[in-house]
């Protein structure tokens, strides 16, 4: 008996995994409200307004998604490069543009040149830019399977903390196939949260009237498992409108001119986070293009754009000269 009634005192019972107290979260929801000033929430977006906004976790998945044309490619690639600033190492598979076109586009954006670079200017970005960026060589359709192989490599040799899938078409699955598209929205957030990395995924939009209006998660071309699952969610418009009044040009009638510059001064993009999971912000953020630079800002941010990279000697000679000449 005394045997039996040492057992019963000693044992233990079999929690199922996974099943906790509140306690037992205790310092996780204390770092959330006082975060360690040296431990990172996240990377973040090149704009003073948004910049402690927004963030983008280990263990997400964030969609990126606007009309063709909006411009989602060219400010995923500025982002890249204030990514590489932030010290993340990221990992981008371009499925619609060579890499080299790919590079050109990020000279300019990490150099802030719109102007044509000089070598020594060129050398000096790609060099930055190798410290924090890889690119997965492959233009045209490609498996699934087979990236997040590729990735796994870049994630455990080179530390890869962000990889970047542009687009999620591109990915041998067909429109109508909504099952397929599930399943495969599924493994990617399945893998970002098993490695605990970021993936950036492109995703277009629905052909409608978007031209005219920003585009809304409903307007996300494919199965609604994709925005389901993303943790956030991006939506780029290009204010072709204004665009095309800047075209025409400022009216000579007094009330006709007045409403054109209200048009004119209204931001030429608008990035809109319509979800974001893990934190408490959504809204829209103006934005600026530089068709020279590549570059975009928001009303907070220098108007003369940022350099990421410089010479030693200080602003490029050669993007001096063809920017003087083109005034």
């Amino acid at each position: 008996m005394a045997e039996i009634a040492t057992c019963i005192a000693n044992a233990k019972t079999l929690e199922p995994e996974g099943l906790h107290r509140p306690i037992d979260y205790l310092d996780s929801v204390v770092d959330l409200f006082h975060p360690d000033p040296g431990v990172r929430t996240g990377y973040t977006l090149p704009f003073e307004d948004i910049r402690s906004k927004l963030y983008f976790r280990p263990g997400e998945v964030t969609i990126w998604s606007g009309e063709t044309g909006s411009g989602k490619s060219i400010l995923l690639s500025y982002a890249t490069v204030g990514w590489v600033e932030e010290g993340s190492v990221v990992c981008m598979a371009s499925f619609e543009l060579e890499p080299v076109q790919t590079l050109r586009r990020m000279v300019k954006q990490a150099a802030n040149v719109g102007g044509r670079p000089s070598e020594a200017m060129i050398r000096q970005a790609l060099e930055w830019l190798t410290s924090g960026l890889l690119i997965f060589d492959l233009v045209g359709k490609g498996k699934l399977d087979t990236l997040l192989e590729i990735f796994e490599y870049a994630r455990a040799r080179y530390g890869c903390d962000q990889f970047i899938i542009d687009s999620f078409m591109r990915l041998g699955v067909a429109t109508d196939d909504y099952n397929a598209q599930e399943q495969a929205v599924f493994k990617i957030v399945d893998w970002a949260v098993a490695k605990r990395v970021h993936v950036h995924l492109i995703a277009h939009t629905r052909k409608s009237d978007q031209d005219r209006r920003p585009p809304t998660a409903d307007d996300v071309k494919g199965t609604m498992e994709i925005t389901a699952n993303a943790a956030n969610i991006l939506l780029i418009w290009r204010n072709r409108p204004r665009e095309e009044l800047e075209k025409r040009g400022e009216p000579v009638e007094e009330k006709a001119a007045k409403k054109y510059r209200e048009e004119i001064n209204k931001a030429g993009v608008v990035l809109r986070c319509v979800k974001q999971r893990n934190g408490d912000w959504e809204g829209s953020a103006r934005l600026w293009f530089n068709q020279g630079t590549y570059q975009y800002r928001g009303p907070s941010d220098g108007r003369n754009g940022r350099d990421f990279v410089r010479l030693p000697g200080g602003r490029d000679p050669l993007e001096e000269v063809e920017s003087n000449n083109s005034d």
